[in-house]
This record gives structure tokens, sequence and C-alpha cells, in this order.
């Protein structure tokens, strides 16, 4: 463990504020007919609103009862703090004193702050062409800069960054969901393995969906995509794929 854990507050909450502004939808949903213009909806276009919530409402839960408990602990003598210790503790109430800054939990406050920052960068390079929805919006313009200079699909990059980066935060040594025995509960646990599996499943689905978008901005730009492709061939991770 490093350093008084009242420095974990902080980290804890501005990385998870930069996420929050990564995964949000920055532009309301296309039209129908942008949408049409992706002929194959890919496996996940019918749940992909609902993902920033689902996450983000699981995220900030976690982050807020980190918070308070480490806020509970340095006010040992309110009566206020007790119960928000007994709440928030499944265990001894001690176990409030292990809530700390672990290394694991530093590379995972990194990971997702990277990962929130650039899709927020890739929002503002897009601008209104940025939708969770396949779509080609009317006057839509193939953007190749900024981010789009080095990978094709850099918003994903940040995706898989973030999400690997917040189950990390939040489940290291040290965390409120590992040190206060809420990972032993059988709520704790199914929460664990339930939000893991669904993340999984949505960095998965992210590869079949770049080759979708890939398939019609090709159509649609023809050799301007075919020169932005020869400049920028990898996807995601410059040099590997």
């Amino acid at each position: 463990m490093l350093s008084s854990p009242l420095l974990k507050l902080p980290l804890l909450l501005s990385a998870t504020t930069v996420v929050h502004n990564g995964t949000m939808a920055p532009t309301p949903r296309p039209k129908k007919d942008a949408v049409a213009r992706f002929t194959r909806r890919d496996t996940i276009a019918g749940i992909v609103h609902w993902v920033p919530y689902i996450n983000m409402t699981l995220i900030w839960a976690f982050t807020l009862c980190e918070v308070a408990l480490i806020v509970a602990s340095h006010q040992p003598s309110s009566p206020l703090a007790a119960s928000v210790i007994s709440i928030l503790t499944f265990g001894s109430p001690s176990a409030a004193k292990k809530v700390n800054i672990s290394p694991l939990f530093i590379v995972g406050a990194f990971l997702g702050t990277f990962g929130g920052a650039l899709r927020i960068v890739c929002f503002r390079h897009l601008g209104r062409h940025f939708t969770y929805d396949l779509s080609i919006v009317d006057g839509h313009k193939l953007i190749s800069d900024g981010p789009y200079a080095y990978v094709r699909h850099p918003s994903y990059t940040g995706w898989i960054s973030l999400t690997v980066g917040m189950i990390i935060m939040l489940s290291a040594p040290g965390s409120w969901f590992v040190e206060t025995g809420v990972l032993n509960t059988t709520a704790g646990l199914t929460i664990a393995v339930l939000y893991t599996s669904f993340n999984l499943y949505i960095i998965s689905a992210l590869f079949p969906r770049m080759v979708r978008e890939d398939e019609v901005l090709k159509k649609e730009f023809g050799d301007q995509w075919v020169q932005w492709t020869k400049r920028t061939p990898y996807k995601i991770f410059p040099g590997i794929h």
C-alpha cells in the first residue's frame, strides 16, 4: 500500500470523471436514414445506447462508496461516520483502514484516465460525426487527423483502455470492493462476474464492428479512404493491430 488513503480521493474522482466524459454520448442519436446506410447492423446495435448508462452507474456507485468510506474512516468520533462504515463494510469495521492506494490501483487509474481522455479527443475531432450508432450523416467527412492519423478507430482504443482500467482500479488491492469483503458476498461476486463478462462481450463486438465501419467508409469515400489506410494501416493499436 502507498501513502495516505486521503490522497486516493482526487485520483478516484478525477479518473471516474474523465471516464464518465469519455463514455457518455457527446451527440444526439442520428436520424434513421443515416443509420440505414449501414445495411448490416452489428451485434450490439440493440444495446449500444444502454452500455454507457450501465457502466457509469456501477462505476460511480463503486467510486462513491469508496470515497464515503475513506472520508468516514477519518472521522472516527462521528456517529454518522460510524454508520457509514458499518453499512459499507461486510465483516469487521476495521477493514475500512485497509482501503488505500496500491500500485495496481495506479495502473488502473492511469489506463482509465488515458482511455477516457483519448475518447474525449476523438469526440472533438469527429464532432457531429461521432455517434454510438453506426451511421453516415448528411455531409459526412472522412476525419484522418488528430488521433485518427495514428489508428483508424482510436475511440475503440480508448474504450478498451478505460474499460480495463476501471475494472482494475475498482477491484485492485486496497479498493473498497476487495478490502471490505464485498467481493466475498454472493451479490458482490455476481456483480463482478456479470460486469466483467458484459464488458468483455462489448469489447469482443468492437472487432467485427470495425470491419463493418471500414466496409461502409470505403464504399462512401473510395480512394480517399484507401489513401488513409495506406498512411494509417492500424485499426486500434499502432504497430500491432
